[in-house]
Parts: C-alpha cells; structure tokens; sequence
C-alpha cells in the first residue's frame, strides 16, 4: 500500500489504475483522503471481501455479483464457469454493465483501457534503447534513466506540438535522433581538435547494433561502406530478402512452422559438423535469440536476458563454444502429434520421490551416490535443505574432491563443462549483426551469419593459434 501512496504524492483528481499485489480496501481509503480515486483487481484471499462474491458453484458465465459500501464499489465478473474475476473501485458508484456481448461490467472495461500503463512504457523504452550489457547493477540503471528521461521528452514534446510529423510512423526514432544531435553537439564542438588515431576510429563502428546512419554518413562514416553498397540500396534489400518461395509457403506452413527459411537452415546446420571436431566435452542447452515481434513459435524465458525470443536447441564444444549442432524450438506441432527430433521426457515416480527426500537428516556438503551397471547417480548438499542431484554416465566411482565443500568429481567436471553454450550467447553478443527488425526469418538469418562468424574464428585461432590473441580484436578486423 505505500509503494502505491509514495508514487502518487502530489497528485489530485487523478484515478489509480492498479493489480492485485496492491489493491485492498484501505488502500482505496487512504487515496479517498488524497482526492484520488482507484480502480483494481483483488486477490480473493482479502478478508475484507464479503463471501458471496467468492462463490462461483451456481454462477452463470458473464454474470455479475456487487457489493456496495459508502465509498467503495466490489464486483465479481465470471467470465467463464467457475473463473472469478474481482475488482475494487471508488471511482464507480453504481452496478452499470457494458451492452457488449460478453456483459462486462463498467468496473472491467475501464480497468482493460487503463491498466497497460506500465507495460507500454516497458515496450516504448525496449524498442529503441541505451542499454548494454553490463555486471554493474548501477550502470543497468543509469540506462533506464536515459530510457525513461527520452520518452518522457518524447511525451512533452508531441503534447507542445501535436502536428509534428503527424502520420508518421517513426515518429518517436525522429525524436530520438534530434535530441541526440542537440545533446551531442556541443561536445563534437569541444572536441573537433583533439587528435585522433585509426585505433580509435575502429572501436567506433565496431560496437553492438551500429547505426547506419552513421557508418554511411558522409562526415562520421567511412568510404569501404559507401564503395560496397549505396545506404538505400541496403535498405532496399533488406525490405525485400527472402528465403522460400511465397506462394508455397503457405502449404508447407501447415506442417512445417519453420517453412519461411527452412531450406536455409537445414543446409546450414547440415554443414556445421563438417569443419570441426569436437573435444572430449560437448555442452547441449538452449539459446534464445531476442525477438519481440510476431512469431507463431515465440517463447518467453523469464531466466534469459531477452526474456522472449526464439529457441534453438546448441550442442556445442564445452572448451571453444564452437556450434556443431543447431535446432530452432518451434513448439508443437499443428496436427497434435509428438514433436520431432525432440528429446523423451518422461519421470519415474518412485524414483522422484526418493530424490525429493534425499536433503532429509543430511549433513551439509555430505554426498550419496546411487550406481547402475551404466549410470552413476550423485546426491550433493551444498546447503541445509538444497539438494543438488546429477546424472552421468562417465563416472563410475564414488569421487569426492579435498577442496573445503567436498564437491563430489562429476559436479566438478559438470560445472567446469556447463557453459559451453553460454559463452557463445556472450561472445556473438558482444560484435553481432542483428538489425531492428519485425520479420522472424531475418532474425533467424542474422543469428545464422554471428554463429559462422564465430565458428569460422574458432576454425582460424585452431589452425593459426598465434594469431590475434583475442576474439575481438579478431572481429574488428573482420
């Protein structure tokens, strides 16, 4: 509640949208006292909630169930059997329902129209931004300042002058580049007589996501682009690359979700194990390539950087990251059959259930290991009540090392072999070709051309292992 009370100090006759983590009765009377009204869903858990608005068993589906008390306006919304939906409002004072077909409450609607507050500034900001990456938590959000500080400009500004390239798509990349210019400006003034070398020139255009208009800019750019290929002309084909023939792609999209690049791919991945050997450890985990747009086999992984993107599965060599092996996740398939090339998932129950219980009366960094003919099983506790398990089929002896948390020989040898696929998403991060983009088959596109270009560095430093000693100086001069 005084997360809420906080950010709204200083406003009056406004009405707070809010979710479910906030919205509670007295929230709702503590902003009455503000002069501000509020409008939000409510966890069924409140005790404040009276019990009739719970109860779904003789509900019928789009109907409504109020509660009214001098200040505060509850409605429960059933839009589906046995789906509750309930809200909390003191800007409505009436049991007013919507003439729409689904008979929603006013409550409902007005929340649906206000709620995407906070969600649109994350997208507005997420699509042209300052970040990079970086360890330093201070740094991360010294970005979001200059993300949010340029859209709040952005905001102030169309508000001042409304017909400002009215129509205009790209309205808010216009913006962008004029306060860019009128913010760099003084400094290129300062700094037009201090001395510059070649080196530095380098470090310019050979960082993540460059510009275009820089690098074919006729004072900032350099003659090796405009000699290679007009500005307008790149534009124009990247507009119009394609990698299948369209009028077939439609049949083919029904079996094949991958069908827009698909001859593509399976050429290229069918060429990676042809130059390269792998070592002894081969690491196999997924990438996720970031990608927002449109996508029918688009996933979300809240543990990635990206969080949404598509999938690929990367066998690669645990030392020197190399791909060897790709397959793009594209879900399952239309038809409702098992998915190909997949790998079995299965759980044995009786097995489960013992390894559940297998931190229970342990002492920490003690070990239990289970062998097969085959397989040997290893039981770690690192800490009170965490319970580390691994499957492997390389050890075959109970081994423990003499380091101070006695970590058993196959959690040593998994973690020093687990970032193989890891170390490729940072190093193709670091220098990659990925342009802004809406069409899924270029994204998948670019993410071919950073994984040859990494591969074909890991080949050269493997036949030249004296040359360039690290990967991007490597990648520069590429």
């Amino acid at each position: 509640m005084w997360v809420v009370l906080d950010m709204t100090q200083g406003l009056r006759g406004h009405n707070i949208t809010c979710d479910n983590f906030f919205t509670s009765y007295d929230l709702g009377q503590e902003l009455l006292k503000k002069k501000l009204t509020m409008v939000g869903t409510v966890r069924k858990n409140k005790p404040e909630l009276p019990s009739a608005l719970l109860d779904t068993k003789d509900r019928a589906p789009l109907s409504s169930k109020f509660a009214f008390t001098e200040t505060t306006t509850t409605v429960s919304y059933c839009p589906k059997k046995r789906k509750n939906v309930i809200m909390m409002s003191t800007l409505h004072k009436n049991a007013a329902v919507s003439s729409r077909e689904d008979k929603k409450p006013d409550i409902i609607v007005d929340y649906n129209r206000n709620k995407g507050g906070v969600n649109n500034l994350d997208k507005v900001t997420g699509t042209y931004t300052c970040q990079r990456k970086t360890a330093q938590w201070p740094l991360a959000v010294l970005y979001n300042i200059l993300d949010v500080s340029a859209y709040n400009a952005f905001v102030v500004w169309t508000e001042i002058n409304p017909g400002w390239n009215n129509g205009k798509f790209n309205k808010r990349r216009l913006f962008l580049q004029e306060l860019g210019r009128a913010l760099v400006n003084p400094h290129i003034e300062q700094r037009q007589w201090v001395p510059r070398t070649p080196g530095s020139a380098n470090l310019v255009y050979t960082g993540p996501e460059v510009r275009l208009q820089l690098v074919y800019g006729m004072q900032s750019g350099r003659a090796i682009f405009h000699a290679t290929m007009p500005l307008k002309l790149f534009h124009t084909y990247s507009r119009l690359l394609r990698f299948d023939n369209r009028e077939s792609r439609p049949a083919r999209h029904v079996t094949d979700k991958l069908a827009a690049i698909r001859e593509i791919w399976d050429k290229w991945v069918e060429r990676l194990p042809y130059l390269y050997n792998p070592g002894p450890d081969v690491t196999v985990d997924e990438q996720l390539v970031p990608f927002r747009g449109r996508c029918p086999f688009r996933q979300y992984m809240p543990s990635k950087p990206a969080k949404y993107g598509i999938k690929s599965w990367v066998a690669c060599d645990a030392k020197s990251s190399y791909a060897w092996k790709m397959q793009v996740y594209t879900g399952k398939p239309t038809s409702g059959g098992p998915e190909e090339n997949q790998g079995m998932r299965f759980e044995r129950t009786s097995l489960s259930s013992h390894l559940h219980c297998l931190h229970q009366r342990r002492d920490v960094f003690s070990s239990k290991f289970a062998f097969t003919p085959t397989t040997t099983l290893v039981s770690y506790l690192p800490k009170k009540n965490k319970n580390v398990v691994l499957l492997r089929t390389l050890h075959t002896e109970a081994d423990i090392s003499d380091r101070e948390d006695r970590k058993p020989a196959i959690i040593l040898d998994y973690n020093c072999n687990k970032g193989g696929v890891d170390n490729l998403d940072k190093v193709i991060g670091t220098y990659s070709c990925r342009r802004m983009t809406a069409r899924w088959p270029l994204v998948i596109f670019h993410n071919i051309i950073d994984v040859s270009s990494y591969n074909a560095f890991v080949i050269w430093r493997e036949i030249n292992p004296t040359w360039m000693p690290t990967w991007s100086s490597w990648e520069r001069h590429l």
